[in-house]
């Protein structure tokens, strides 16, 4: 520079040289008395600085220069509007380039609003013999002296009869997304009044989903995927092909994220490729997913019961045949005094960890609970459940193993339950809420303080443990198949005026 200076803005014009406007020779704001006033021009061409006009008012920090359409630059603001020593400048000035005194300017009667990238647009102009020079750039965003993302383009053209035909910027590297003034130069130098074009991102193909994994089930799987970027365009939907080995099988299509793949076969090892579409294409495939085999579900059965009732602080009853690791154990407690007390755990001989499902209290203050542990050990033997509450009562202990259950601790093994009480001559828990997958099992379990009634299984259900007639705690456990979707209500036949409990139970499948 011709003056070196600090705080001053840099701005690219029409024709490609850059105005410097403003700044102070010290980078202390407080030294108005050392202000330039007197711009200068760079040159790339020659590359060298010369001196233009001088504005009227010092510009240092916060000041703005723009370049406008008509190729003039606004040039406003500047200083600290509550500094006394900086004070801020409330004032615009234009300045006008040398390049407006050269002559008439040509003109544009039309262009394009928008355009994409390594396109060919036309561009009427009564001046296209004169034209020297075609020039994109950016639309101004500066602050704090700075723009950089200040873009000059020169594009490519050829003349035609009243027209140009102009190459657009062939990608983003050279001109990101955006609007632009349009400049056409002439001979002389002197450039158009601009007409804004959008350069709009490019649309392609999507590309490739990522992150594929899959999960297998009772032939079938359920995949999911991470969506890819799009390509400028919305995601139409997805197309997911199983493979078994590099031979592809029946894709399916969806429009989600995630697919249900149905007709897989069991004992078959599988992996999944996903693809994406838009309006413009189909996306390369994914890397393939996770191998899985689909097995069948294990059906849900019954192996045995045991139940045992009396006064005391604690019961305890012994299954009558060794247990199976990887089956589960389903317990249900009654309690009974006039005290009020409660079921405080449910024990076995290996040391299985139960978990409460539910607590119910009738209209007599008799407890019923659903305790569950999946047996993880003392496989082979027979097991011991035991019992305790908070207080002698009478206790009431029903034990029933099944296979084919979900192993999950805690509560992850229920996928639904309902409870109630009442006195009427049926007892019935409810329905529960819909069942959220297939295969799976409803355990029903009836309990009453004793009243010598003959209970028998509600309809649809099997009896899997009944102890009644008795004067001292009754129950029945019960259970049927649940289906996707089901919603279980476990019933029993009683007796009106009787006190019961009754709670349904829907255990996951294995």
């Amino acid at each position: 520079m011709n003056t070196a200076r600090d705080f001053h803005t840099l701005t690219t014009l029409a024709d490609g040289k850059v105005l410097a406007v403003g700044g102070s020779p010290s980078s202390d704001q407080s030294k108005l008395n050392t202000n330039i006033l007197a711009a200068e021009l760079w040159d790339p061409a020659t590359e060298k600085w010369t001196t233009a006009a001088s504005m009227a008012v010092p510009r240092q920090y916060h000041q703005t220069a723009l370049l406008m359409a008509d190729g003039r630059v606004l040039v406003a603001g500047g200083g600290h509007h509550i500094s006394a020593t900086v004070p801020g400048q409330f004032s615009a000035q234009i300045y006008s380039p040398p390049y407006l005194f050269n002559g008439a300017r040509p003109t544009i009667t039309a262009a394009p609003p928008s355009t994409a990238y390594g396109q060919t647009i036309s561009v009427s102009t009564p001046d296209a013999a004169s034209i020297s020079a075609v020039n994109l750039v950016s639309v101004g965003a500066n602050t704090h002296q700075s723009d950089m993302d200040q873009r000059f383009v020169p594009l490519s053209y050829t003349k035609g009869v009243g027209k140009l035909d102009i190459q657009t910027p062939a990608g983003a590297n050279l001109a990101p997304p955006g609007d632009y003034m349009l400049f056409l130069v002439n001979d002389a130098g002197v450039p158009s009044v601009a007409k804004t074009v959008r350069i709009l991102p490019s649309i392609t193909a999507p590309s490739a989903p990522s992150a594929v994994a899959a999960v297998a089930g009772n032939g079938s799987a359920t995949v999911s995927w991470s969506a890819p970027g799009d390509g400028g365009n919305a995601i139409t939907g997805y197309t997911v092909t199983p493979y078994i080995g590099e031979a592809a099988q029946t894709p399916v299509a969806v429009t989600g994220t995630s697919a249900q793949v149905t007709g897989l076969a069991n004992g078959t090892t599988y992996t999944f490729r996903v693809t994406a579409t838009n309006a413009i294409g189909t996306s390369a495939p994914s890397l393939a997913s996770n191998p899985v085999t689909p097995t069948a579900t294990p059906t849900p059965g019954f192996v045995q019961k045991a139940t045992a009732r009396g006064p005391g602080a604690e019961r305890a009853v012994t299954t009558p045949s060794a247990v199976q690791v990887g089956d589960r154990m389903v317990v249900q407690v009654g309690i009974w005094n006039t005290v009020g007390s409660r079921a405080t755990g449910v024990r076995d001989s290996a040391g299985n960890v139960y978990t409460k499902l539910s607590s119910t209290v009738g209209t007599d203050n008799t407890e019923q609970s659903v305790w569950t542990a999946p047996i993880t050990a003392g496989g082979g033997a027979p097991l011991t459940v035991t019992a305790s509450a908070s207080g002698t009562a009478d206790i009431g202990v029903g034990v029933v193993e099944y296979s084919g259950l979900s192993l999950a601790a805690g509560t992850g093994a229920v996928d639904q339950i309902k409870s109630a009480t009442g006195t009427t001559a049926v007892a019935s828990s409810g329905q529960t809420a819909a069942t959220t997958d297939g295969d799976q099992l409803a355990v029903g379990f009836y309990l009453d303080s004793g009243f010598s009634r003959n209970l028998t299984p509600g309809a649809g259900f099997t009896q899997r443990l009944n102890s009644s007639p008795a004067g001292d705690m009754e129950m029945l456990i019960e259970d049927q198949p649940a289906v996707l979707g089901a919603r279980p209500n476990a019933t029993v036949n009683s007796a009106t005026s009787t006190p019961w409990m009754v709670t349904t139970v829907v255990f996951k499948h294995g």
